[in-house]
């Protein structure tokens, strides 16, 4: 079968598809620094605020901007505000935030910071726009990572500068509206959950509910599920934390503080409430 290429007036054909004839292929490497955290000495972590605040990963991660649990006497890697943070190890690879101080990034976080200052926002979208196409680099992984290598390579459609910075406008623009409408479902979320309180205490009942409740024991409504890891597959560990509850451990600590062999873990299968209730563990 003779194939046809259909031809796009102003356009040329490209990995990426069609762009205009205007633009060029490049990679973030060339509008961009990549900086690979590196986790520092375990024994220079506090909550003292003693020295830089430090970057693990997820747990430090929110909607936009990272936020300080956690400091470290000795740090290594350094960001800087305005650079933009991607989780590069474990079920968070891909996500991203923007640095809004300095901050130490352990080797779960990398940092990207624009050669030319005016493209950082640009660079911004055009990791967002990538993601997917990273996040497939890291398929029919056990424990997903990108390095800073694959980083690099990531292929990105590059017009010129001034139409770099108009487009990178319009895209903020949306975000600000996005972000309005946010705000907004997040205060109605925070009703909801004063709601959802009063109600499932029985606070507040419905019109037409008048009986009085009754309380069971969880015994009696579920049953305990405890299965272990006898094929001592490679599975993904998660620790118990004070603050944050159960975490995906090498993210949350940046290095591991399990041992080798998984036998004697216990499996937790998607669905499965889990609880706490042997002492945490500190960082």
């Amino acid at each position: 079968m003779k194939m046809v290429l259909q031809i796009k007036a102003g356009f040329k054909k490209t990995k990426l598809g069609w762009i205009p004839k205007d633009w060029e292929i490049g990679t973030f490497e060339s509008l961009a620094q990549i900086i690979m955290g590196q986790s520092p000495s375990g024994d220079s972590y506090n909550k003292e605020n003693i020295g830089v605040p430090l970057l693990n990963g997820p747990t430090e991660f929110k909607e936009r901007y990272p936020i300080k649990k956690q400091w470290t006497s000795r740090p290594t890697k350094l960001c800087v505000a305005d650079d933009i943070l991607i989780c590069v190890r474990g079920s968070s690879t891909g996500r991203i935030n923007i640095a809004n101080d300095t901050y130490c990034i352990g080797r779960g976080v990398a940092a990207i910071r624009a050669h030319n200052k005016n493209d950082q926002t640009y660079v911004e979208h055009q990791l967002n726009f990538a993601i997917n196409r990273i996040l497939k680099l890291t398929s029919g992984s056990t424990f997903p990572n990108i390095s800073s290598v694959e980083l690099k390579k990531i292929k990105i459609c590059i017009p010129q500068l001034k139409e770099r910075r108009v487009i990178a406008n319009c895209l903020s623009n949306w975000d600000k509206a996005i972000s309005s409408l946010t705000s907004l479902i997040d205060k109605k979320t925070e009703a909801k959950k004063g709601l959802l309180q009063q109600l499932l205490s029985g606070n507040k009942r419905l019109d037409g509910f008048s009986v009085e409740w009754e309380t069971y024991r969880i015994e009696e409504i579920a049953n305990d599920y405890s299965v272990k890891n006898e094929r001592n597959e490679e599975i993904e560990v998660l620790s118990c934390t004070k603050y944050d509850g159960l975490v995906p451990s090498l993210e949350y600590f940046g290095r591991q503080v399990f041992g080798d062999d998984l036998s004697k873990y216990k499996m937790v299968p998607r669905g499965i409430f889990c609880i706490c209730y042997k002492p945490y563990r500190r960082r």
